[in-house]
C-alpha cells in the first residue's frame, strides 16, 4: 500500500479511535457502553490494512470484543480501564505513523491528484498506462470552463504512483467527477468484456464475430454517453454539448485502467466538497486483484 494511501486512510480514520463511555443502571448493578463502538470499530477495522496493530487487534479480541459488533460493547469496571488504554495505545501507535509518513513524503499542492498505477512489472505496460492516462487527462483538462496545464509534482518508481497538480480546485473536482462517473461503469465493462471472452469461443466466422464486436462496442459507447449525460445533469455540470463526445472518449480510455486498479485521490488538503467528487480509495482499491480479460 502507498503511502498516500495510508495517510488518507489514517486521516479518515483516526479521529475515531476514543472511547465514549455511558452508564445505566438495573437492579442495582452499573452497566458501561461503549456509545460509538461502530465508528470505533470501523476505525480499527480500516486502520489495521496497514499492518501496524496486529498485537492490539489480537488484545482487543482477546477482552471479548468483536471487530463485527451487533450492539454497542457493554463492559465492566475493571475492564474499562483495560479496553481505554488499548484504544489509547492503538491512537497513539496511529499518529505515529502519520507524522512518520508526513515527514517522509513530500509537499502535496492543494490542487494536486495522486495516481497509482496497478502492480505491473514490465516497463511496456508502464508506458501504455501513462501514455492512455495522459490522452485521457488532456481531454479533460481541455474542456471549456476546466482547461487547466497538467503538471507533474512528485514520482516513486518503487510504488508506481506519481501526483499531478492542476491549475484550480475546480479543475481538480472535474476530474474526479469523470473519475466517479467512469468507474460506476466497470461493472458494465466487465460484462462486455465476457461477452467477447464468449463470443471468441463461438463457432463462428471471423467477419461475423468481427461486426458482433462492432455492435457490443457500439453498446457499450451508449451507455457510457447515457451515464455521462445523466450525471452532467445530476451534478448540474456547465458542458458544452459538442464537449461531451470528447469525454465519452476519455471515458473509454479510463474505464479500463479502473478495472485493473488504477486509482485516483485529491490531496488531502483539498477542500470537502472537491475530494467528494473522486470514488473513495477503497472501493477502488477493491478492484486492483482483478485482472482484466483481455479480449480482440
Amino acid at each position: 500500500m502507498r503511502f498516500r494511501e495510508q495517510l488518507t486512510i489514517i486521516n479518515q480514520n483516526v479521529d475515531d479511535l476514543k472511547v465514549e463511555i455511558e452508564t445505566s443502571q438495573t437492579l442495582g448493578v452499573n452497566f458501561r457502553h461503549v456509545i460509538n463502538t461502530k465508528l470505533l470499530t470501523k476505525a480499527i477495522q480500516n486502520i489495521s490494512t496497514i499492518g501496524f496493530i496486529d498485537n492490539e487487534i489480537q488484545a482487543f479480541i482477546s477482552l471479548g470484543a468483536s471487530l463485527n459488533p451487533i450492539t454497542n460493547y457493554q463492559i465492566g469496571s475493571e475492564d474499562s480501564v483495560t479496553f481505554q488504554a488499548l484504544i489509547d495505545k492503538i491512537k497513539d501507535k496511529t499518529e505515529a505513523v502519520k507524522s512518520s509518513i508526513e515527514l517522509s513524503l513530500p509537499e502535496q499542492s492543494e490542487n494536486s491528484i495522486s495516481i497509482g498505477l496497478p502492480d505491473y512489472t514490465d516497463f511496456n505496460s508502464i508506458e501504455i498506462v501513462t501514455e492512455t492516462l495522459n490522452k485521457s487527462l488532456s481531454i479533460i483538462c481541455g474542456i471549456e470552463n476546466y482547461r487547466s496545464e497538467i503538471m507533474i509534482q512528485n514520482f516513486d518508481s518503487g510504488s508506481l504512483w506519481f501526483e499531478i497538480v492542476l491549475g484550480s480546485s475546480s479543475t481538480v473536482g472535474f476530474v474526479g467527477f469523470v473519475v466517479k462517473t467512469s468507474f460506476s461503469l466497470v461493472a458494465q465493462f466487465r460484462a462486455l468484456q465476457m461477452q467477447k471472452l464468449s463470443l471468441e469461443s463461438m463457432n463462428t466466422e471471423k467477419s461475423q464475430k468481427s461486426k458482433l464486436y462492432d455492435e457490443l462496442n457500439k453498446i457499450f459507447d451508449y451507455q457510457v454517453r447515457q451515464t455521462l449525460e445523466n450525471a452532467i445533469e445530476n451534478e448540474n455540470k456547465q458542458i458544452d454539448p459538442e464537449d461531451i463526445s470528447k469525454l465519452v472518449k476519455s471515458m473509454s480510455m479510463l474505464i479500463p485502467l479502473l478495472e485493473q486498479g488504477t486509482t485516483f485521490a485529491p490531496a488531502s488538503t483539498q477542500n470537502l466538497e472537491t475530494q467528494a467528487e473522486f470514488p473513495t480509495i477503497e472501493a477502488m482499491k477493491t478492484l486492483a486483484s482483478q485482472k482484466l480479460i483481455d479480449t480482440k
